[in-house]
């Protein structure tokens, strides 16, 4: 499991923290200056600094007279920009570690893929020394060329969208031209795959859809991961039979479990946070986290066999905590030897290896919630159910995005197994839990879990 590593903030240009400029004190004369003119004026920023300000090199007292007055109108409009000498790297530095933490609160996830467009392929592109005022349209449709794939593309086009406004709310530059940059490209790549679709005419393959797996690849999966990887059973039962996140399904306790309504009542996550005090390096990844938007707090009907498998990790769990000298009462129903979660990382090697065993083409954890949502739709599950139960806004968005609408991908079966019909919710009668008492006491080997 990963130990993680305290976030480390750059030391950023103190200019960028002064705030907006409040007032503004201009001598009344021009000032010569080695035989050319010269004006000089003061401004008082938000937070009470003063910075003496000189602009100079005219070869007439008319011309910085001019300028002069070009210069007050532009603090008027609140288009005077006090800093041109800013740099792309400073800016970046400023706007993803203090403005994007600490006044937006991002999540720990959009800081690395965020940081990820930066400093690879942002900084690389158009250089960390260039002026942040000589950043024109030319330049950002360069930078937003370099993320060839989609998702890329998107977080990147998010990422120069968001930055640029604030740069220009915080006068850093003139103008503010990434709406047109990202329109621009993002037309090009559309006319490209117009373009792609001619040349190969019935040949041509659009976009593939999210690729999801068959009821019956499910229950090969759900079945061997009992047996085989079983760290990781609850989390994919979780996933496929009630469509969590990964952060989401490692980070159920036993109290979010309604065994009565046989319902997960879901309000949180496990996951790093931006804000690590008083946390250990190994305590990053394990914190207890609100879900990914309001939507995620939700209620989630559990099928009677999952109801089952919890019950019996519940009465493994006690057994572990009294035979465990420093076992942990976190009340995770996914839980390593201390108690704590299993994080992300520590899933996926698992997973993996699990689909190579069952000789089942792989796909990414996370499409497992577009096989929960597809398999429900094909059934005829009201959409607006599945959507909830998902954690979206709409059904609208769940029905585009994570509903495949043609066949399923590799080999897929048509009906729906009696796999799927044990998923949805039924009167159907729990089995009787039996259970051997040697059994609650098995656990893997102790590296199993570190």
């Amino acid at each position: 499991m990963p130990s993680g590593k305290k976030i480390e903030k750059p030391d950023i240009n103190p200019k960028l923290t002064y705030g907006e400029i409040v007032s503004w004190e201009f001598r009344p004369s021009i000032t010569p200056q080695r035989d050319k003119y010269c004006f000089r004026f003061k401004l008082t920023f938000e937070n009470g600094h003063i910075e003496p300000m000189q602009v100079g090199g005219f070869t007439t007292k008319a011309e910085a007279h001019n300028v002069k007055e070009l210069t007050i109108a532009a603090l008027h409009k609140r288009e005077y920009v006090p800093f041109p000498k800013i740099t792309l790297k400073e800016f970046y530095d400023y706007w993803l570690y203090y403005y994007m933490i600490d006044v937006r609160k991002i999540a720990y996830p959009t800081l690395i893929n965020y940081r990820n467009i930066i400093y690879n392929y942002i900084i690389p592109k158009l250089g960390a020394d260039e002026k942040m005022i000589n950043i024109d349209r030319s330049k950002i449709i360069e930078a937003l060329q370099t993320l060839k794939s989609d998702s890329i593309f998107s977080t990147g086009k998010t990422v120069i969208k968001t930055s640029f406004k604030i740069a220009k709310e915080k006068h850093l530059i003139y103008s503010n031209a990434s709406a047109g940059a990202i329109r621009t490209v993002k037309n090009e790549r559309m006319r490209q795959q117009e373009e792609k679709k001619k040349e190969q005419g019935d040949d041509f393959k659009p976009p593939e859809q999210r690729p999801v797996y068959s009821a019956e690849q499910v229950s090969i999966i759900l079945n061997t991961a009992k047996e085989r990887t079983p760290n990781i059973f609850i989390p994919l039962l979780f996933t496929i039979t009630a469509g969590l996140r990964i952060s989401e399904a490692v980070g159920v306790k036993f109290k979010d479990i309604d065994f009565g309504k046989k319902e997960l009542h879901l309000s949180h996550q496990v996951g790093r946070s931006i804000d690590d005090s008083g946390l250990e390096e190994n305590e990053l990844y394990c914190q207890d986290l609100d879900p990914k938007s309001e939507n995620g707090i939700r209620v989630i009907p559990l099928a009677d066999f999952v109801i089952d498998e919890i019950v019996l990790a519940r009465r493994r769990y006690d057994a572990l905590k009294i035979a465990i000298p420093n076992f942990k009462d976190y009340d995770y129903i996914t839980f390593q030897m201390t108690g704590k979660p299993f994080v992300r990382n520590y899933v996926y090697p698992q997973y993996n290896e699990l689909l190579e065993y069952c000789k089942i083409p792989k796909i990414e954890w996370h499409d497992l919630r577009h096989t929960y949502s597809t398999l429900l739709a094909q059934y005829g599950i009201s959409m607006k159910a599945v959507s909830v139960c998902m954690g979206h806004a709409s059904k609208e968005f769940t029905q585009a995005v994570y509903v495949t609408s043609s066949k399923v991908i590799y080999d897929a079966v048509e009906e729906i197994t009696p796999f799927m019909m044990e998923v949805l919710p039924g009167p159907k009668k729990r089995h009787e839990i039996e259970i051997d008492d040697n059994y609650l006491l098995e656990v893997l080997p102790e590296t199993a879990y570190n």
